[in-house]
């Protein structure tokens, strides 16, 4: 999943290794902070529909065009504008299906799951991520937040977004869409354990640091993957807030079970056991 997005693009066989090379000569001369892929279209290599498709295909997640579908004012709200612009995230809908809430947000990094995790302990709602590209993202942000717009975003050439981008590449991590910007400090020291009692991974122990979170589930983009079918691919998140260590379900199919009380969203506390599929967990509290 950390696979960089010129080699994604040579392995489907829309670029050749010469053309990312030129495209990656171009990214390091632009003035500014431009995502590869925004060079790619701007040099003419691939349209913007086409590199989308591709990196909806590689990471088996939805994709949108902001052109066609206009966010929803009570999407939008949900996330502050200069949150939305650090992170280059657009929120686009919020779905509700009886009483389970899901905020659609259109993203140009869909590796910053970090990002996403904050999110979802933020709204308190399960947040799907729909890949959208970098240039679209950025003019929406201006459009709906700064702009106050309604309606779709008109389209406009992909090229000129390059003179719009701001700052530097230097010491970032190379990503899916271009440079990530640097990594949030490191967490502190720690403030639980969690032994798995019970399930396939029954005898480890995994330890949650001061400002940390840690989602668990059977897919691989989980912190803490555990190979029990009757958890979904991210079941459910421990995170510490600060005031508290709190467990927060991610919309999973079976629900999770706090001392064996289904919960959507709990504080935790020494001694208590979590339980998602044929997995519990007990929790111990170091402060």
């Amino acid at each position: 999943m950390r696979q960089k997005l010129g080699e994604v693009l040579v392995a489907a066989g829309l670029l050749t290794p010469a053309q990312v090379k030129q495209a990656l000569d171009r990214q390091r001369r632009q003035p500014g902070a431009p995502k590869l892929g925004e060079v790619i279209v701007a040099l003419g290599l691939l349209s913007e529909q086409a590199l989308l498709k591709a990196l909806a295909d590689t990471l088996r997640l939805p994709a949108i065009d902001l052109t066609r579908e206009t966010p929803q004012r009570a999407a939008l709200v949900t996330v502050a504008e200069a949150d939305a612009k650090r992170l280059l995230m657009l929120p686009v809908r919020v779905e509700v299906s009886g009483s389970r809430r899901r905020l659609v947000v259109a993203v140009a990094d869909p590796t910053n799951l970090q990002a996403i995790d904050d999110l979802q302990f933020q709204s308190g709602m399960v947040v799907q991520q729909a890949i959208c590209p970098a240039s679209q993202v950025r003019r929406a942000l201006a459009y709906y937040y700064e702009q106050g717009q309604t309606g779709p975003l008109p389209i406009d050439q992909a090229g000129a977004i390059l003179q719009e981008a701001s700052g530097s590449h230097s010491g970032r991590e190379e990503t899916w869409v271009g440079a990530r910007a640097p990594a949030a400090p490191v967490a502190g020291p720690s403030v639980a354990e969690l032994q798995l009692l019970r399930g396939p991974k029954r005898g480890t122990t995994v330890t949650l640091a001061a400002g940390q979170s840690l989602v668990f589930g059977r897919g691989e983009q989980a912190d803490v993957v555990i190979a029990d079918m009757h958890m979904s691919r991210r079941h459910f998140v421990v995170v510490d807030s600060g005031a508290a260590v709190e467990v927060v379900d991610l919309g999973s199919r079976n629900g999770v079970r706090l001392n064996e009380r289904p919960v959507k969203r709990g504080v935790l506390k020494s001694g208590d056991h979590l339980g998602a599929g044929d997995t519990l967990i007990q929790v111990t509290l170091r402060r």
